[in-house]
Parts: C-alpha cells; sequence; structure tokens
C-alpha cells in the first residue's frame, strides 16, 4: 500500500524518504528521553532509519505541519523479513556498549532496573490465557510525536491512517508494545480500543482486532 500525500486540514500525510531521517531521529530524541539507544550513539538510529525507510518490510509515515515533520508511524508489514533485516539496521551488542559510555546515567538505570526485575522474579512473559493470537496482523513498530504537537489530535490521525492501511492490506490486526513505564501511551492506545494481552519485565503487549467477525 503505497501513499504519495493526503492533506487532511493543516497536516498532510505522506511516506518518509531518506531526507527526513534528521527529523525523524530528532522526534524520537526527544519522544523517548530515557531511551539508551535513541540518546546513545547518533550514527546508530541514523543507521537504523536508513535502512528501514527503503525495506520493503515496512512504511514510515509521516504528518507534515508547515512543511515539518511532527510525527511518525512505522509500521510492519512482513515480520518475517522485518526480523532478518535485523542485523543491517544496527548492531546491539556494540551499540549498548558505545551508548553506555555516551550516557552512564541512562546505563546505571537500565542495569538497576534490569537486576530489581530478575531479583523480584518479573522476567517472565505472560500472555492473557483468553486471548486467541491466530490473526493475521500488522505490526506498529514505533509512533512517535513532537512534544509541543501532542493533544491535537495527530496522533489519533496516525493510529487511524495505519489501520485503515492495514485493512487494505487484507490484515485482521494491529498488534504493539509499549513500555510499561509509559503510563500515558498505554492510557491512550487503551481509549484508541487496543486491548492487553500480554506483559513483561518493561513491555505491555497490545492489540487492536480491525475485523469486528474476529473481536
Amino acid at each position: 500500500m503505497n501513499i504519495s500525500q493526503i492533506c487532511q486540514g493543516d497536516i498532510a500525510i505522506r511516506r518518509a524518504n531518506k531526507a527526513d531521517v534528521a527529523s525523524l531521529l530528532n522526534i524520537c530524541r526527544r519522544s523517548f528521553p530515557y531511551d539508551i539507544l535513541y540518546q546513545g550513539v547518533r550514527w546508530h538510529r541514523e543507521n537504523w532509519w536508513q535502512v528501514a525507510i527503503i525495506s520493503e518490510a515496512a512504511d514510515t509515515y509521516v504528518i507534515e505541519r508547515d512543511s515539518r515533520i511532527v510525527a511518525f508511524a512505522l509500521l510492519v508489514k512482513n515480520e518475517d523479513m522485518w526480523n532478518k533485516e535485523r542485523k543491517k539496521r544496527h548492531n546491539l551488542f556494540v551499540v549498548r556498549f558505545l551508548s553506555r559510555i555516551v550516557c552512564p546515567m541512562l546505563a546505571a538505570a537500565e542495569i538497576h532496573r534490569k537486576l530489581k526485575n530478575l531479583l523480584s522474579g518479573t522476567e517472565k512473559y505472560l500472555l492473557k490465557p483468553s486471548v486467541k493470537r491466530s490473526y493475521h496482523r500488522t505490526w506498529l513498530e514505533l509512533l512517535a510525536v513532537l512534544p509541543e504537537e501532542r493533544g491535537q489530535g495527530i496522533a489519533k490521525r496516525l493510529i487511524q491512517e495505519c489501520e485503515s492501511l492495514t485493512k487494505a492490506m487484507g490484515r485482521e490486526a494491529i498488534e504493539l508494545m509499549v513500555s510499561s513505564t509509559n503510563l500515558p501511551a498505554i492510557k491512550w492506545y487503551e481509549k484508541m480500543g487496543y486491548e492487553k494481552i500480554a506483559t513483561s519485565s518493561e513491555y505491555e503487549f497490545y492489540v487492536k482486532v480491525l475485523n469486528s467477525t474476529l473481536a
């Protein structure tokens, strides 16, 4: 599914291209201030976006306002291909090592969190017994809006666009994960009709079944 440009009021939704990498990286760094992968080695995430944008496994859509990118969503269409391309996007061991040097405070917080989870026995991934994950889905890898642009319905327009694209591809649902500490995002996804289906020590997993006959 390809989108050239869709204008809705004072904003435009379009497919991202390589010229957008700096803007996408800026949104990530401002939206995820405590994530060491975004606050650490800059060239890593630049390379990550360069590879992600041209991948046939996923589509990235941006929202522009006054010729300025203010939000984006990355929708994975082919998870097998996306996972196989993982090494092209980054080397996690090297990146995390270098990022810990660049961001020692975030590194210390990450280690403390993992030790706490390990000692408390909350490292397990728990799936709700009532959930049947037999649907044909897309995966929302990332969705972010600049802090000063939030509360204006921009994220809602993006998620609705992703849902429309998912339906157009003949898929039945969208699944995503969100940090368990990101309470505003969790509340927002639930408001948008997403249901929690699983949890781990650091993330909550949500799904929205788009075909009412399968819900």
